[in-house]
């Protein structure tokens, strides 16, 4: 709802500002000095401000040359300059570290305040409209009640006056009672008045003002009051907060000495002047225009795109999903809200999410616009003036002799250039530092645990017949380095640009000695990287992917099964625990090599005393679980089955054939059933390690997802109660959105469903979405009502269009 919008920007705009409140919002006051000396008063006083200078000096008057014999001395100063001249230059007051300590005891005070406010100003959305209108129709209120409406009444800014009419005037004031709750959602505590909060601060301290004992008159009055004292909490803290901020200058000991933001005066002008301009385009955007885009079922992906930086922009829950994108688009109010952001609006979070779609190439004005047409164009203008203002508003300070340096969007009226080199927005937003820790150099080993592969190193191999080579054997122009790693572009899907390669090994000391799996991954990774988005000029070693490939990326036997030295076999042993991070990571894609070679295992030589492993990939034990922590989060157009592939010969084609598919994810106890069914080469020495990284990756990814997308999988009831017995492990304590949209789900499965939300196995849940599954009839839809109504979930039942 808008009020939970609303909240969620002014929560942005205090995190952003680190509680460093702008002069317009609240005044910071400096405590009053202590006594002094009239000496030392006089030593520590402030010159008066100078009056502002006029935009233009005047132009002086013409003065006569001077003699050719004049003296070179000036005339004296006037008496008035002479003073001002003598006048002592005050010393900089130098600030303690106590008052630092101070400072920073008052923030983390006030971040504990505000997150009760938070949490309160989010419960004020279970007050029904029904309890609000029971409220209303009591013609006289017990006292307690009353001087909570009082409260609420007096924050609100309508200061109702005491007397016998007060609670007339304070049922005018809930005439609406939607909007009575957003306005309360909208009160920022910084800027109330000490004179309101001095009242309800006497009406709070009689004894029966607690949340427990209100209780008892309505089931609205407790979370009315906890919200007050929060409200009332956070003005208190802030108070502090800023008294201690003007002591240290708003500054925190670490910031003391750090240069501030200098934008170069004609920049910014310029940057300003394209906003101003963005703007007044804005107001030529026509209903008809807006009900257009409201109207495409599946908008083109760099609308969508634009439209989710907007949404990013205003804070938007789920900014990328069509579905909230139509919800903003139906306010009224939308292109008035859009005038209401300001660049010091968008917090560091947001600015990293736009950012990255915007170093997409194909975010030009041209594309946009042969698009999304005149509006698209205006509303892209929009975005990237914003954005290049923060930029330039938000640079660090040049350094003495630097070089002046051009902000991260260009110049301030242009467009974004491609961010291909020195960008590590992609790697930041979509979680590439998760991965770090296994490819940073360990110092004690020289070495790190992985090492990705440059792709085009293995389509040159492929080309020239080669064979994969043992990590150890490979050359370092091979490899991505982490550096290089960071500052790709987005990939595609966009993801990262990182492919991680599941594949069974052919024998047991080269996974592919025939180079047979090596042809067919190089035909895939020729599509990947042909259909990379880079400028021209973009650096050489930026233009590809990396590719995570067990043989190549972590310390492998000798060609006849030779030990790892010791320092190989300890970089190995943490490769090997991490492993499951990078099949599992939401944004890597997998390629799956499911298809053995044909007449497997003839032509193959094996060791003395091993046979061949004649299981298929599903049979095997680290396949089935490679493909099986892949399928936990990660998208199924993020997972690539090259057993499929038949003729593709682009990246779309490839997807559309290789599209691996999505199966629920198994709890941990029915893993281990299925994998004693499995083959292993070893199974006594690897099935403890499988199951262990199974374990990880199944309460780490499913223990931490907010959002679970699993829409037109063409799930049936197995599938949906499979999925079921993951949500009733409990694993899924996050989890606030759950999409299963146009899957195959009866009424049998919904009613599981139900009373496992019922159960509080989903505590977090906010949104149910379920449309689209043509045999769930109105029964199952009935019993997913009611519990979803019993714990405040949002069902959607309908699609697009209805």
């Amino acid at each position: 709802m808008a009020s939970g919008q609303q909240l969620r920007r002014h929560m942005v705009n205090l995190w952003l500002r680190g509680y460093k409140f702008r002069a317009d919002d609240a005044p910071v006051k400096k405590p009053a000095p202590a006594p002094a000396t009239a000496e030392k008063d006089e030593a520590r006083a402030e010159p008066a401000a100078p009056a502002p200078a006029p935009e233009e000096p005047p132009t002086p008057a013409p003065e006569a040359e001077p003699a050719a014999d004049a003296p070179a001395e000036a005339e004296p100063d006037p008496p008035a300059a002479e003073a001002e001249a003598e006048a002592p230059v005050p010393e900089p007051e130098t600030v303690s570290r106590d008052a630092f300590i101070a400072a920073a005891a008052a923030r983390v005070d006030l971040e504990h305040a505000f997150a009760d406010f938070k949490e309160a100003a989010i419960n004020l959305d279970g007050i029904s409209k029904g309890q609000l209108m029971e409220l209303k129709s009591m013609q006289a209120l017990p006292k307690p009640l009353l001087d909570i409406l009082t409260c609420v009444s007096i924050l609100k800014g309508d200061r109702p006056q005491p007397g016998p009419h007060i609670w007339k005037s304070i049922k005018q004031s809930m005439s609406n009672t939607a909007y009575f709750l957003d306005q309360l959602q909208c009160i920022a505590p910084e800027c109330l008045d000490e004179a309101d909060i001095k009242r309800v601060q006497d009406i709070l301290a009689t004894p029966d003002m607690t949340p427990q004992a209100v209780s008892k008159f309505s089931t609205a009055a407790p979370i009315m009051l906890t919200w007050v004292i929060a409200l009332v909490g956070v003005w208190i803290k802030f108070k502090v907060y800023t008294t201690t901020q003007g002591e240290t200058g708003g500054e925190t000991e670490a910031e003391a000495s750090a240069p501030t933001p200098t934008p170069n005066p004609d920049d910014m002008a310029q940057a300003q002047a394209a906003l101003s301009e963005a703007l007044a385009g804005l107001n030529k955007v026509r209903k008809m225009d807006i009900m257009e885009v409201k109207a495409m079922k599946t908008p083109p992906k760099m609308m969508q795109d634009v439209f989710t930086c907007i949404a990013t922009l205003k804070v938007v829950p789920q900014p990328d999903k069509w579905g909230s994108i139509l919800k903003m688009l139906s306010d009224t109010g939308f292109i008035r809200s859009l005038h209401t952001i300001g660049w010091q609006d968008v917090s560091e979070r947001e600015a990293k999410r736009v950012d990255a779609i915007l170093a997409s190439p194909d975010m030009t004005p041209e594309a946009v616009r042969q698009i999304g047409g005149p509006a698209g164009d205006i509303f892209f203008a929009w975005v990237v003036a914003l954005m290049n203002l923060r930029a330039l508003m938000t640079r660090p300070a040049q350094a003495e002799g630097e070089a002046q340096h051009t902000p991260a969007h260009g110049t301030p009226a242009g467009v974004l250039p491609n961010l291909a080199d020195g960008s590590e927005l992609v790697w930041v937003h979509l979680g590439g530092a998760e991965l770090e820790p296994q490819l940073l150099v360990d110092a004690e080993m020289g070495a790190a645990p992985i090492r990705l592969v440059d792709a085009r190193y293995l389509i040159a191999l492929a080309q020239d017949g080669g064979r994969l080579g043992r990590r150890q054997d490979l050359p370092d122009s091979a490899f991505v380095s982490l550096e290089t790693l960071r500052r790709l572009r987005i990939g595609s899907s966009n993801s990262l640009r990182i492919i991680v390669v599941s594949h069974a090994w052919l024998t047991p000391w080269h996974p592919d000695p025939h180079g047979d799996n090596l042809c067919l991954l190089a035909i895939a990774l020729r599509m990947i990287v042909d259909d990379r988005h880079d400028s021209a000029d973009a650096p050489d070693e930026l233009q590809t992917y990396a590719v995570m490939i067990d043989f190549c990326s972590a310390h492998q036997k000798g060609k006849c099964g030779e030990a790892r030295t010791t320092q190989e076999q300890a970089l190995f042993t943490r490769a090997l625990h991490s492993m499951g991070d990078w099949y599992s990571h939401q944004e890597t894609t997998v390629i799956k090599l499911t298809k053995l070679p044909e007449g497997y295992p003839n032509g193959f030589d094996f060791p003395d005393g091993m046979v061949a492993n004649t299981a298929d990939y599903a049979g095997r034990g680290w396949c089935f679980e490679e493909a099986s922590v892949a399928g936990l989060i990660k998208s199924s157009g993020k997972v690539l089955d090259l057993g499929q592939y038949d003729k593709a010969s682009n990246l779309d084609e490839l997807k559309k054939e290789c599209k691996a598919g999505r199966a629920p994810p198994l709890t941990p106890a029915e893993f281990d059933r299925q994998l004693e069914t499995k083959s292993f080469t070893s199974k006594k020495a690897d099935l403890a390690q499988v199951q262990a990284l199974y374990l990880h990756a199944y309460e780490s990814r499913l223990g931490c997802v907010t959002e679970l997308w699993l829409r037109e999988l063409g799930w049936a009831d197995a599938e949906c109660e499979q999925l079921i017995s993951v949500i009733r492990s409990g694993v899924l304590k996050e989890l606030e959105l759950l999409v299963l949209n146009l899957n195959d789900i009866g009424d049998d499965s919904a009613n599981l469903l139900a009373a496992e939300i019922l159960n509080g196995a989903l505590p977090k849940l906010k949104e149910l979405s379920i449309y689209g599954n043509a045999r769930l009839s109105s029964r199952g839809l009935d019993e997913l009502g009611m519990a979803c109504k019993e714990r405040r979930v949002g069902l959607i039942t309908e699609g697009p269009g209805g």
